[in-house]
Order: structure tokens, then C-alpha cells, then sequence
């Protein structure tokens, strides 16, 4: 339940900001981790082929979509970052990271609005791929 509140609070605060006169040209989503390096290795296998960089010594980025960057960065202390990231297909998405040896939790459905699921980076920070339901 508390994924769908945060969701539905961002929808809204992506539909006021869309009404806003202010405009944002892209995002970039921070996440603390302990090794870089491992690190890496991780999100290309969870991500797949993305561009990614690194753009000053213990942090690289990676490219989302034209205007999403993922920003990982070294830092001993933990994290309580979620990172969400839309998918088309939820069901193939859920059996590759089993079969890359993640422990997806369950996808749920709230019918009529989104499916999910979580899994957990080696640091512990949260990650969610969701897709939205058609009504």
C-alpha cells in the first residue's frame, strides 16, 4: 500500500509540475553504496545494456532514458532510496532477475491500476519495477 501512495503522489506532483511554469529538463536518482566496482557489476546485470560513465572518482552514472540518470556514488553510510522504474512487461522483467539470481519478492496486482515487484541491490537499497494497468 505504500508503494501506491508514493506512486500516486508522484503522479500528482509529475501532473502539477506539467501545470507549473517551472520545467525540469531531466532527473538524476542518487544512490549511496559501499563498492563502486561491485556495484557496477550489478546494476549492468540488473539493467542491461545502458550507456554509463563516470563522471568524477567514486561516483558513476547511468542512463535511464534520454533524460533519467542513475547516479550511484561512495558512501559508507546506509541508504533508505527506493528506486521505481516503469517496465512493459512485468512478467519477463520478474523471471530474468530470478534467473540472474535475485530474490524478486511476489508481483502484485492492484487491479485496474499496477502490478509490481521489489528486490534489493548488495547494498540494501530498494528497487521496484512496476507497470501500469489499463482500466
Amino acid at each position: 500500500m505504500r508503494f501506491l501512495v508514493g506512486l500516486i503522489i508522484s503522479f500528482c506532483s509529475l501532473q502539477m509540475s506539467a501545470q507549473s511554469p517551472q520545467s525540469y529538463a531531466s532527473s538524476t536518482i542518487s544512490l549511496r553504496v559501499s563498492d563502486l566496482e561491485r556495484s557496477i557489476k550489478w546494476y549492468k546485470h540488473v539493467l542491461g545494456d545502458v550507456e554509463y560513465f563516470s563522471p568524477a572518482d567514486g561516483v558513476v552514472e547511468f542512463m535511464l532514458n534520454e533524460k533519467t540518470w542513475l547516479q550511484l556514488f561512495v558512501e559508507e553510510s546506509s541508504s533508505n532510496a527506493i528506486l521505481r522504474l516503469e517496465v512493459d512487461d512485468i512478467q519477463s522483467h520478474h523471471e530474468r532477475l530470478k534467473k540472474l539470481g535475485l530474490a524478486p519478492t511476489t508481483i502484485e496486482l492492484v487491479p485496474n491500476i499496477i502490478s509490481f515487484f521489489d528486490f534489493k541491490d548488495p547494498d540494501g537499497n530498494q528497487l521496484s519495477f512496476y507497470k501500469l494497468e489499463s482500466p
